[in-house]
């Protein structure tokens, strides 16, 4: 058996602000991280394109008051604003420049609608206060879907309205995943390390192992909840209700991205990107080609259209991504693409999906999850961010938070306050006035 003040159970950007946190304060504590790698949801693959590519998150949203921001800066990290090239290809080609027009502009006019049913505290599915009946309405369903990870029936209106973004928002050349990793360069952490059990009714907390049991003053754990509602960690005693219905009110949706590589020129001039929605329907792709000028494609997909995409599996899913863009770009794509890559975190156990959404009627339940179990269990990562839910920054804004309050809990205050907001934008649902079609 082995003692440290404070366990961090998961190394993703919420368990590595806290650890990082945690060490300025001179507060000894372990880190338990149930994968072979560091990062969480924050993962680059370089090998299978050549390439450097995200499989989760891959945006500094709000890049302007993002602390990873500084961190990328502070590495030597590329952060770049989207330049891409905004068009749409429906049913009948390529829609022209008004019709593009008309699309911002009802996809405005949804984003006030749910602003709106939010700010007056109307807790309803999102899909009532949309217009279903606009030539845009299905596209914009599929839109919603990438942005959220779930359909418009599925998520909290006043959930929605409270996620705040001022609009800057930029990618890392080298990857945000690669990105994170460096952050957490240096801290140490117990790899392939999964907790089976947590027992908090004493004075303390016992976290229990692989290699036996930890002993600790408290636990800031950083677990999804779609593993904490699977039973993937047993509690002694059982977690109270009100935390119970925030892990199972705040699952993570479903969202998808496969990239192609081809070679140089498949899509014209290098240097010129292109984000397109493909198709005009509720079942459209979203889709970047030649990211950062690089030769490759990425597609996105969004709640039950990524679900099904993933259980058909990278073939099935790589056929129909080229088919797609071979309307697009002309037949010869179908003959040049190469390698792929697909994300499939609805698959993997540790994970469970995407990112979190609130179901209707669950506008309080980030907060809710956020606070603490007997002062000796916090919850954090970006299902417990009010105003950054689903994002890198959300995640670890809440583990820097966790670990003050612990700090608070030990006696050992904070010489500084964390940053949990700066400068933010009117709140807006979740992608309103994005650069890019996901997280």
């Amino acid at each position: 058996m082995s003692s440290t003040e404070i366990a961090i159970i998961g190394a993703g950007a919420a368990g590595l602000s806290a650890a990082r946190r945690l060490a300025a304060l001179g507060i000894r504590f372990t880190v338990l991280e149930a994968k072979r790698r560091i990062g969480g949801r924050a993962c680059t693959d370089r090998d299978t394109l050549g390439l450097p590519f995200d499989l989760g998150c891959h945006w500094l949203h709000s890049a302007d008051r993002n602390p990873f921001t500084r961190v990328a800066a502070a590495f030597g990290f590329t952060a770049v604003p989207n330049r891409l090239n905004r068009r749409i290809h429906g049913r009948n080609g390529w829609a022209s420049d008004a019709s593009r027009d008309a699309w911002v502009a009802f996809e405005r006019e949804q984003a006030d609608r749910l602003d709106e049913a939010g700010a007056s505290g109307r807790d309803v599915p999102s899909d009532t206060v949309l217009d279903p009946s606009h030539r845009w309405s299905g596209l914009y369903e599929a839109w919603f879907g990438i942005l959220n990870g779930a359909a418009p029936s599925a998520v909290s209106a006043v959930d929605l309205a409270r996620y705040l973004d001022t609009g800057d928002n930029r990618q890392v050349r080298e990857g945000l995943g690669t990105l994170v990793v460096r952050y957490g360069r240096g801290i140490p952490v117990r790899l392939d390390a999964a907790v089976r059990a947590v027992r908090w009714g004493g004075t303390g907390v016992e976290i229990e192992g692989p290699a036996g049991i930890l002993q600790a003053r408290a636990a800031i754990l950083t677990v999804s909840p779609t593993v904490l509602a699977r039973g993937g960690m047993r509690f002694d005693p059982p977690l109270p209700p009100e935390t119970v219905d925030a892990i199972e009110g705040l699952q993570l949706g479903h969202a998808l991205r496969i990239a192609i590589r081809f070679p140089p020129g498949t899509f014209g001039d290098p240097r010129r990107g292109h984000e397109i929605f493909a198709d005009d329907s509720s079942s459209a792709l979203s889709f970047q080609v030649q990211p950062f000028a690089r030769p490759m494609a990425t597609a996105y997909a969004g709640a039950e259209n990524a679900a099904e995409l993933e259980r058909a599996g990278l073939e099935s899913t790589r056929a129909l991504v080229v088919e797609r863009l071979a309307a697009m770009f002309g037949c010869a794509v179908s003959r040049r693409a190469g390698a792929a890559i697909m994300s499939g975190w609805a698959a993997d156990p540790d994970i469970g999906g995407a990112y979190s959404f609130a179901r209707p009627g669950g506008g309080d339940l980030r907060g809710r999850l956020a606070t603490p179990v007997g002062d000796r269990l916090w919850f954090a990562g970006e299902a417990a961010s009010r105003h950054g839910f689903s994002t890198v920054h959300g995640a670890w804004e809440t583990g820097r938070a966790a670990a003050d309050a612990v700090a608070v809990m030990a006696g050992r205050h904070a010489p500084f306050p964390s940053r949990r907001g700066g400068t933010q934008a009117a709140g807006r649902p979740a992608g309103h006035e994005r650069s890019s079609p996901a997280r």
